[in-house]
């Protein structure tokens, strides 16, 4: 199962928990405001990850969320960092769904509103990402069965 990470972080908090979803999936996180943003080929899951900034997600998310192929993305986790998460979560599940892209899960399990997350809360990013997608293939393989 093909998965890719990407995100906007703007305190690092973000990337952190981005980078250890990444480390759980295999892939690399890649910032939506970084050179190498965009998704060329078919994924089967997305995890996409921001928080609220001024009630609203930062234009690179908006822009790498409007630009992508459904082509190549129908299907998405979301996470978030913010200290408002249910507001991040509805805002950024909104961006997507108006693309058309399928909210599988959510992923809110951290708040952090004045320090990094700890290495127990990354470390139980990276088992979500990778059972997540354990299960999503151990279901894709249970349909063929």
């Amino acid at each position: 199962m093909k998965a890719a990470v990407r995100y906007c972080s703007d305190s690092g908090k973000t990337a952190l928990v981005a980078e250890a979803i990444a480390k759980g999936l295999g892939t690399e996180a890649v910032a939506t405001n970084s050179d190498n943003f965009t998704i060329d080929e078919k994924i089967d899951i997305l995890f996409v990850g921001a928080a609220v900034h001024n009630n609203d997600i930062k234009t690179s998310m908006k822009s790498f969320i409007y630009h992508m192929s459904l082509d190549n993305v129908a299907n998405a986790v979301t996470f978030s960092t913010s200290c408002f998460i249910p507001r991040a979560l509805f805002i950024l599940k909104k961006h997507l769904f108006r693309k058309g892209v399928v909210i599988e899960k959510s992923y809110n399990v951290w708040h952090f509103p004045f320090c990094k997350p700890t290495r127990g809360a990354l470390k139980k990013a990276e088992k979500f990402a990778r059972k997540y997608i354990e299960n999503k293939e151990k279901e894709k393989n249970d349909v063929f069965i």
